[in-house]
């Protein structure tokens, strides 16, 4: 190996460590020292995960939010068959029992996920009645418990839920927003500082019904749908992790005579906010990209796209979720069937007509779709 090295400038051999999967690399840091330490250095880290492929996450139970006592998820290729790359589930019992120094209790009685960035956050209860929040990086099997957010106990009742990573502050961030029935509380927790802080911001959340699914994290804010208390008008809260400014956006006007529900309606494309709307009868949809104004807290919405779905023979299509190379993956209720369209050349394409059948109850298809990509992040908790 030395020798082979005297030939390899170091400069070569880091761009070439950065683009291997974790799994091998947690093995190389055995190979020398300044391996060691290179690889769990916090820059690199950084740079690993920038240079890491994008996978397609898929889970079994019917939304981010669902109690379930099995944590089933699957990570697939983004290509057309969706082939699994390896599988992210609860292990058997007879396995820890082999394995006594994995703690089981943190993948039982899961009750809400997101992932982001390489980590997926997870609540789960793991002492009777007692829940907890958790960061996990399947990729190299590290689980992080959270500290205690500061309010706890049955006379609180969680709104909702987002996790994400901000690239500005390069820390990953939990959103938890509260109703005690006296007023309304966010909590941020940061795994920089392992901490979670408390902010209010009870007259502007009031005024809304927030959803408890419907939500996407994008460059350090949380936006979150919901509707007006007065008029039921549908709205975007955002909260900004970085500056703890919480506001609200509009949504296109076309909403408040054409909307139905599409399935998980904001989503993230190319770093930018997007919107789908549309009108059952007609069988289409809008594509709307949130874009910035030139004053910089003003913000307007684009439509990007108008797509027709009578060619697809049904009036029942979801925009379910959307592939790296941005095609839309829209999913037929009544047929069990999934398609990857491609919206700005009308062309439907071939996606995923096995899945295995590992989904329980015998079900088809997945119900939950995002985009993954492996990290080192947790490797010196």
């Amino acid at each position: 190996m030395k020798r082979l090295r005297r030939h390899i400038p170091e400069e070569i051999v880091i761009l070439i460590l950065q683009r291997l999967p974790p799994k091998s690399l947690l093995r190389f840091r055995c190979v020398q020292k300044s391996w060691y330490h290179l690889i769990q250095s916090p820059w690199f880290i950084t740079a690993h995960a920038n240079c890491q492929k994008k996978y397609l996450l898929v889970g079994s139970n019917h939304s981010r939010w669902s109690y379930f006592n099995s944590f089933s998820l699957s990570l697939r290729f983004d290509e057309a068959q969706c082939k699994e790359y390896y599988r992210i589930h609860q292990q058997s019992e007879e396995y820890y029992r082999i394995h006594p120094e994995e703690d089981h209790r943190f993948l039982s009685k899961v009750q809400w996920y997101a992932a982001s960035h390489g980590l997926i956050c997870y609540t789960c209860a793991y002492l009777e009645d007692e829940f907890g929040v958790f960061l996990w990086n399947p990729a190299i099997r590290k689980i992080k418990i959270l500290p205690d957010p500061p309010q706890r106990g049955g006379a609180t009742a969680w709104l909702t839920l987002a996790f994400g990573f901000s690239q500005k502050a390069n820390d990953f961030k939990v959103v938890k927003i509260l109703d005690n029935y006296q007023t309304i509380v966010v909590e941020v927790y940061s795994l920089n500082t392992h901490s979670w802080k408390t902010i209010s911001n009870d007259n502007l959340i009031r005024t809304y019904r927030l959803s408890e699914n419907n939500w996407v994290f994008l460059n350090g804010t949380a936006y979150i749908f919901g509707s007006s208390r007065k008029d039921f008008q549908p709205i975007i809260v955002s909260y900004d992790t970085d500056s703890d400014i919480m506001s609200e956006i509009s949504t296109p006007h076309t909403w408040e005579t054409h909307f139905f529900h599409i399935h998980r309606s904001i989503r993230v494309l190319n770093d930018s906010l997007v919107i789908f709307t549309g009108n059952p009868d007609e069988c289409s949809f809008n594509m709307w990209v949130l874009q910035q104004g030139s004053d910089t807290n003003k913000f307007f919405w684009e439509k990007k796209i108008n797509v027709d779905l009578g060619g697809l023979n049904s009036s029942c299509w979801d925009v379910f979720a959307l592939r790296s190379n941005g095609e839309l993956v829209l999913r037929e209720s009544s047929e069990n069937e999934l398609v990857s369209y491609d919206a700005e050349k009308d062309e439907e394409k071939d996606f995923a007509d096995s899945w295995d059948q590992w989904f329980e109850s015998g079900r088809k298809l997945p119900l939950w779709i995002d985009s993954f990509s492996e990290s080192l992040v947790l490797i010196n908790t």
